[in-house]
């Protein structure tokens, strides 16, 4: 029996690895079909400077999708991993902070127009001006990747 021609090193490696680098693949396509331009553009959620901007919100909740993500709950796997961050160039928001971004396109107003359950058949809320605004976004999407 002869021994194999390689050693194998047990000690780590210095410099950042990650079991999900393959979703920094995603993140480039969604920068190189300008979708942050897009969400800067249409979308105007944030009401302070500081923070995440919406298309870093946008683009981790994207990843999140990318890597089976569940729940925002599950973003603590790229806010522990310093390979998707450095890719990245920040630190994915917080769950509760991507919670709090997501809660911004529900309109309680919209849902306040639903009629009675006795007169209610069916009932569709409208969109808000946050998912109308980026519905936008997609059909610019859309369009650029046609």
């Amino acid at each position: 029996m002869q021994k194999t021609p390689f050693v194998l090193n047990t000690k780590p490696l210095p410099e950042a690895s990650s079991a999900h680098a393959g979703a920094l693949a995603t993140s480039r396509a969604f920068r190189a079909l300008g979708y942050p331009e897009l969400i800067e553009e249409h979308l105007a959620i944030k009401q302070r400077a500081r923070g995440f901007s919406e298309a870093q919100q946008i683009e981790s909740v994207v990843l999140l999708q990318t890597i089976g993500g569940e729940c925002v709950e599950d973003i603590k796997v790229f806010r522990n991993d310093r390979l998707i961050q450095r890719g990245l160039g920040y630190q994915p928001p917080s769950p509760t902070a991507l919670r709090e971004f997501l809660a911004a396109f529900h309109d309680a107003a919209l849902e306040a127009k639903r009629p009675s359950p006795e007169n209610q058949l069916a009932f569709i809320v409208p969109e808000s001006d946050a998912l109308d605004a980026l519905a936008q976004v997609q059909a610019g999407g859309v369009e650029r990747i046609a």
